[in-house]
Formats: C-alpha cells, sequence, structure tokens
C-alpha cells in the first residue's frame, strides 16, 4: 500500500505543473503585439491568430495589439522588456526583427537570443513595384531614370528593400520614409507622391487586388527565395548582384529565411511555454487557420518552429562585422 501511494504521489507530482499551466490561461486574455499596420501581412497574422488561437488554449480569449512606429521594432521592444512575463503577450516580429539589432545596437533594446521564439508563422519572398505610370518600369531603366520610393522607418524591410538595391545594382531610387504604415505607402502610390514600394509577392492580392486584377503593377526585382507561381520572370536580386556585392544580398535575405515570427517576452515560466508552444503547434496545423492565412493574408503558413528556427537566429547574430558595417552604411543614408 506504502508502494502504491508512493507512485500516486509522484504520479500527482509530474501531472500538477502541467495542469497547473494549463488551468492559468483559463479566463485570461492573451494580447498579439505588431508593430506593422492593420492591414498589412503581420496586421492579419495576428487578427487571424487572435481568432483561432482560443480553440487551442481552452477558455482564453485573443486580441491583436498594433503598436506601429521605428519600423516594427517598437513593438518588440515593449514585448521584450515591458510586457508582463507571464505567458499573456506574444509578439508577432517582421522580419528584420533578427538584423535589426545588428545594425543598430545603440538603439535596440533587445537582443533576438534573449527572446523565447516559437517560431516562423509566414515566409515570403519581396518585390519593388511600381504602378504602370512611373517613369521607369525595369530595373534596368531604374538605373538612369529616378524613382520615387515609399517607406516607413529605417528599420523596415519597406526601407531596407530599396536601399539594398540602390546600393547593389546602382538603382536611382528616391526613398521617402515617414509613412506609419504598408497601408499608408500604398494609399501614397494611389495619389501619385510615390511611384512604387517594396511589398511581400503575395502582399499585392491582399492590399490592392484592383491593380493585380487589372495588370497595373510592374514589378522590377524580387528580393529572397523567389515567387515562382507569381513572378516566374521577375529577376531576384541575388542572381543579378556583382560577386562582391552577393554578402550584402544574403545578409539581407536572413530576413526573408525568418519572415514573420511568433515569440514571447524572456522569463516567461517553463511549464507555461511548453503549453504555448503545443498551443501554438496545433494552430500553425490546423486546416482552417492555414485556409484563413491563404485566403484573407494571401499567404501561406510556413511551420518553421524549435532548433530550425533557432539555427537561424544564431546564424544571423554570428554575421561578420564587416558585412554588417557596409549594411549599416547603406541603411544609414536614410537617416
Amino acid at each position: 500500500m506504502r508502494g502504491l501511494t508512493l507512485v500516486a504521489a509522484l504520479t500527482l507530482a509530474f501531472v500538477a505543473p502541467a495542469q497547473a499551466a494549463d488551468d492559468f490561461f483559463a479566463g485570461k486574455t492573451i494580447r498579439i503585439y505588431t508593430g506593422g499596420g492593420v492591414g498589412g501581412t503581420s496586421g492579419m497574422a495576428a487578427h487571424l491568430m487572435a481568432e483561432h488561437l482560443p480553440r487551442f488554449l481552452p477558455g482564453a480569449q485573443a486580441i491583436p495589439q498594433f503598436m506601429e512606429g521605428a519600423g516594427g521594432t517598437r513593438a518588440i521592444d515593449f514585448v521584450a522588456n515591458a510586457a508582463p512575463r507571464d505567458g499573456t503577450v506574444w509578439g508577432i516580429a517582421l522580419p528584420t526583427a533578427l538584423t535589426t539589432p545588428l545594425l543598430y545596437p545603440q538603439q535596440m533594446k533587445y537582443d533576438p537570443r534573449k527572446l523565447i521564439w516559437l517560431g516562423s508563422l509566414i515566409g515570403y519572398t519581396s518585390v519593388i513595384s511600381v504602378l504602370d505610370t512611373a517613369p521607369a518600369r525595369s530595373i534596368d531603366a531604374a538605373k538612369t531614370t529616378e524613382l520615387i520610393i515609399g517607406a516607413t522607418g529605417v528599420g523596415s524591410p519597406a526601407y531596407q528593400e530599396p536601399a539594398i538595391v540602390k546600393a547593389v545594382l546602382g538603382a536611382k531610387f528616391k526613398i521617402v520614409t515617414g509613412y506609419k504604415g504598408g497601408s499608408e505607402v500604398t494609399l501614397a502610390m494611389e495619389r501619385g507622391e510615390v511611384h512604387g514600394r517594396a511589398m511581400v509577392t503575395n502582399g499585392w492580392e491582399a492590399q490592392a487586388p484592383h491593380w493585380v486584377k487589372g495588370n497595373r503593377l510592374v514589378h522590377l526585382v524580387q528580393l529572397g527565395p523567389g515567387d515562382p507561381k507569381r513572378m516566374p520572370t521577375v529577376p531576384r536580386l541575388i542572381d543579378l548582384a556583382p560577386d562582391d556585392k552577393k554578402p550584402i544580398v544574403r545578409f539581407y535575405e536572413a530576413a526573408p529565411r525568418a519572415g514573420w515570427a511568433v515569440f514571447l517576452p524572456p522569463d516567461v515560466p517553463a511549464e507555461r511555454v511548453a503549453v504555448i508552444r503545443k498551443a501554438y503547434a496545433a494552430l500553425v496545423a490546423d486546416p482552417k487557420f492555414i485556409a484563413d492565412i491563404a485566403d484573407k493574408a494571401k499567404a501561406d503558413v510556413l511551420d518553421l518552429r524549435g532548433a530550425a528556427f533557432q539555427r537561424i537566429v544564431e546564424d544571423v547574430m554570428a554575421t561578420p562585422e564587416p558585412i554588417v558595417a557596409e549594411v549599416r552604411k547603406i541603411y544609414g543614408e536614410g537617416k
């Protein structure tokens, strides 16, 4: 009898923490912060995560929280340094979240290696696009004719991508910053304030479907692995770049590899992290969530988790300083 009692006690001791962690989220509200605009990829992902997540954390609610500014890093800084560390605050990082701390170490107050990464939710390839009324409608023409490209802050892909193309290929891009979100840049294109912008290849379908249907967009160059489905004939920057500039392109393309990743602040209790990881894994494998991401965000869920995503973080943080310094110089022109 004593043996059975001991076994029962050990069993209860083993099960109780997991049960306590599960119970913790009942009646709680999960806040999902993003530094992107409401109509952008990260904004739509936050909405859809908030809608579907309660099915995998029973008893919990979830709401998206938008904290734009500083090219998307304001939200990351808040989650990393000011948010509660109890598992009720999550973040969706813009793709440049891994490279920006290397480029601006004095300004960024978070270390990607200390965040708890759940994984990459959506991967992407980017494209520099202009309307068909632009004065240059090919990347070769853009080397001799100025194009005005709209962007948010210097820490955002909307700025960094045209800056990289400008430096690597000599494109005559005049990059105008200060827009609060990607949707505002698109409106600036509509008003004629700018000729074009950087955008994920599938983002145009969500943000300006009338331009896609009307063949109003001219795509100049892709950054990232490429999107043969949507843009089979648009050249990739890595293929156009001179050999001595390819390391710059590869450093930038760490962002498409990371994509829009979901993370927690440091120091969330391990037993709650385990519950969250289980819920997140179920979410990104759920057919309803995958279908909603495809339909509403015009994106594909990228189930890149655990050690695979952590390797991306470590690889980026190990980038040689001379490469980082050269990219920093390119971006510094916009400050």
